[in-house]
């Protein structure tokens, strides 16, 4: 095994299909594809030599190189390595592990992902925004985009990727302009600075085209008219769990079993399952706990964080019980999220189980959040007093179902 190979993280990731299209004639992409004309007869016997499965392989490091270098420069360079991006993952298809990995690898060197979101494949949620940045290159090449990032000094692939999901809800009627034209208005109207700035225009977006929907009684067209700017925070909506109040749940609890694990790696569109959309619904200072493996930090971090309200901040993360030795990948981890400035989890207070003896996630919750009024269990595999639980398949019902 080569020193290159010992330093790839083990990831669990997919393939290349040989039969996608190739990079565009002319593009370096192409000159690491097909190889450059200054090529020597010794060169190609060597590579003759090769087999397609490492060629694949090389190319795929080779996308995942220019990548990185793109995600470490300016906004134009990372759109750029964003369309890469998408083009490499695009090419690949379940079975071939190594070529993903080979992809994988220079973007974990370069701490864009770590070794456990790089294990996600396909389901990374930092390599599924990449791809639809890359999606909506030419909307967020425009000038109007480009000139509002250079105004109010935003930068970075977060930026792009929440500009990008805007994007995909703005109208495309004619009173409304194009949708450029329409996310660029909306953006220096609010004067969106930050990302959760963004999301809450998302939100408003999301609520207005469900508005539109209910009003007409009729599917809406792909971008449906409305004016999201005249929306306030309290238009936002109602609870999204039955008979609750909106803002009503001050502690959250998942227990990230197999189920939840799969269904939070989907790549889920609108409408969103119930799971993912009970943000409305907590309170301003609300706690979330969950109960997980070290495997599942990026998915709690940028999926399930978000869709409960808390914006994707960790706040801490600690073993339940005193590890045996370095080795942590199958630990049991307990995950604090808290929204706003008060510290209500009683962290200190938490002590190592002895080993041996299993954690019991309801009387954790309860012990570190005990002034908690409203309690929302996701996950749950029954109801429990005091508790509002959503069970089972309930996680995943779908807005409109």
């Amino acid at each position: 095994m080569t020193d290159v190979e010992k330093a790839r993280p083990h990831v669990v990731v997919e393939d290349f299909n040989p039969e996608s299209t190739a990079p565009d004639e002319g593009s370096e992409m192409d000159d690491l594809y097909h190889g450059t004309s200054e090529a020597t007869e010794n060169d190609v016997s060597d590579a003759a030599l090769l087999s397609s499965e490492t060629l694949r392989e090389w190319e795929a490091m080779a996308y995942g190189d220019s990548v990185a270098a793109h995600l470490l420069s300016g906004t134009s360079s990372i759109i750029d390595g964003c369309v890469e991006a998408r083009e490499a993952v695009n090419r690949i298809v379940p079975g071939d592990v190594n070529s993903m990995t080979a992809f994988l690898t220079p973007l974990v060197a370069a701490n864009f992902i770590s070794e456990s979101e790089a294990r996600l494949g396909r389901q990374s949620p930092k390599l599924s925004k990449l791809c639809k940045i890359g999606e909506y290159a030419d909307q967020l090449r425009s000038r109007q985009i480009g000139e509002y990032f250079n105004r109010v000094g935003l930068s970075g692939y977060t930026h792009l990727y929440q500009v990008a999901v805007l994007l995909d809800l703005a109208p495309d009627d004619r009173t409304s302009g194009t949708p450029v034209e329409y996310v660029a208005n909306l953006l220096q109207n609010e004067l969106a600075r930050t990302r959760q700035d963004m999301l809450d225009l998302t939100r408003r977006l999301k609520r207005a085209k469900k508005d539109y929907e209910e009003t007409n009684g009729l599917a809406p067209p792909s971008r449906p008219s409305f004016d999201a700017s005249q929306a306030g925070p309290a238009d936002i909506g109602s609870s999204k769990v039955a008979g609750y109040a909106s803002g009503s749940f001050d502690l959250i609890l998942a227990v990230l079993n197999a189920d939840a694990r799969q269904g939070l790696r989907e790549n889920w569109n609108d409408p969103l399952p119930l799971c993912l959309r009970v943000g409305d619904d907590v309170t301003n200072d609300a706690v979330f706990v969950a109960v997980s493996k070290l495997s599942d930090l990026p998915t709690i971090e940028h999926r399930l964080l978000p869709g409960c309200g808390f914006g994707g901040s960790l706040s801490r993360v600690f073993l339940v019980h005193a590890p045996n030795g370095p080795e942590v990948t199958d630990a049991t981890l307990i995950v604090v999220a808290q929204r706003g400035s008060q510290d209500r989890a009683r962290i200190a207070e938490f002590d190592w189980l002895p080993h041996g003896e299993a954690i019991d996630p309801v009387a954790l919750a309860c012990r570190l959040v005990p002034d908690a009024g409203s309690k929302l269990n996701l996950f749950a595999s029954a109801a429990l007093d005091d508790w509002r639980s959503i069970v089972g398949e309930e996680n995943w019902r779908l807005a409109d179902e």
